[in-house]
């Protein structure tokens, strides 16, 4: 029987770990800041079935990509959601809509814009009111 020195350990864990970071490189991609409201939109439509919904975001997805502006792996990304609301898997279409929702990270714009808003005061009243 081979010892870890003499390599069976690395016969299987050379094809584990590819397999790994093959896997890393299938995870959901970043949309445009500009239309991450349809990220929202599918996930509104899927978690709520609603046909019309689905149907408005699919018009956008198409005109968006007939315009060129959407990338391959974010058109990919709707149309996989769209393509499994409309078989009836409306449960699938929602995990990847919410996946899809949950993978965005915010951009130097995004940070920025949060870092520079100014938030309202507070409205205060003193003491609450009855019924508390």
């Amino acid at each position: 029987m081979p010892t870890p020195s003499e390599g069976w350990p690395r016969r299987r864990i050379v094809p584990l770990a590819a397999l790994v970071l093959a896997a890393a490189g299938c995870g959901q991609p970043q949309v445009e800041p500009e239309h991450r409201e349809l990220v929202l939109r599918l996930a509104t439509a899927t978690s709520t079935q609603d046909r019309a919904a689905l149907d408005r975001a699919a018009e956008v997805v198409e005109r968006l990509d007939a315009e060129g502006a959407l990338g391959v792996d974010q058109r990919d990304a709707f149309t996989r959601i769209i393509d499994h609301a409309r078989d009836g898997d409306w449960e699938r279409a929602q995990r990847l809509a919410y996946d899809l929702r949950d993978a965005q990270r915010p951009t130097t714009e995004d940070i920025e814009r949060v870092k520079n808003r100014t938030m309202p005061e507070p409205q205060r009243t003193y003491p609450p009111p009855s019924g508390y």
